[in-house]
């Protein structure tokens, strides 16, 4: 209950409550979204995705989308995203105009690959990831934002829910990760000192992020990306669950 209660009365949060604040570009640095997709798992989705990210995701300024996918044999919407492929939309809620990069990554059979390829060519200060069936909240990236600089973190990580809830078990399941994300994770990291990287819907610094290699050969890459980056020494993990993104079930 403590911990609920620190972050409700948590000041970094305050400052990007309104959104008037979107005109402070001061205060968001250039940025990277970073999509990773399966083909043709994820083939029916990635077009939502990118849509939505394009669309409602708030930032002041321009951003660049990385769609970095792999298959395992040519499909028709290859074609399709191609044609996307350096596209530029105007920023509806700030300056600038985003742009979306499709990147196909040969040879690749995870989503490490693929993060690693797009890692590459990233060249702003902050990286998001979110995974392919990810819809984040219009206002998520501020406060991850607002959250990386009022404490002073190298990667913040936001809380996910189920975006379609036509089910009593998507209603229970959504009453878990509320629970999870806004009780239990708060109250680990009040009594450990650090969060940990969940894969999808966390801000990065580029730096920090790009001296550690996802690692292919593993069950769970993003736990242990976590725990490699904690022992190094030199990032902080952080929880931020006022940061919401909808998934799929």
């Amino acid at each position: 209950a403590g911990a609920l209660v620190n972050r409700i009365f948590d000041p970094a949060l305050a400052s990007w409550s309104y959104d008037e604040v979107l005109g402070e570009q001061i205060k968001a640095p250039s940025l990277t979204v970073l999509v990773p997709c399966y083909m043709p798992n994820e083939q029916q989705l990635i077009r939502q995705t990118i849509d939505h990210i394009l669309q409602h995701l708030r930032y002041p300024h321009g951003f660049t989308l990385i769609v970095c996918y792999n298959t395992p044999k040519p499909l028709p919407i290859e074609a399709e995203l191609a044609e996307l492929d350096g596209t530029t939309y105007t920023n509806e809620h700030g300056e600038g105009e985003h742009t979306l990069t499709v990147m196909r990554v040969n040879d690749s059979t995870s989503k490490a690959h693929n993060l690693n390829a797009a890692m590459d060519v990233v060249n702003t200060e902050n990286v998001v990831i979110y995974d392919a069936d990810h819809h984040p909240d219009p206002g998520s990236l501020m406060i991850l934002t607002s959250f990386m600089q009022g404490h002073r973190c190298s990667c913040v990580q936001g809380s996910t829910y189920l975006r379609v809830t036509n089910s009593l078990l998507a209603l229970i399941i959504n009453a878990e990760f509320f629970v999870t994300h806004f009780v239990i994770f708060p109250a680990q990291q009040a009594a450990s000192g650090t969060g940990f990287f969940g894969g999808s819907n966390a801000l990065w610094q580029s730096d920090v992020l790009r001296r550690q290699v996802f690692r292919h050969d593993v069950q769970t890459e993003d736990i242990e990306l976590s725990a490699r980056t904690l022992l190094s020494g030199n990032a902080k993990i952080r929880f931020c669950p006022e940061a919401r993104s909808g998934e799929l079930p």
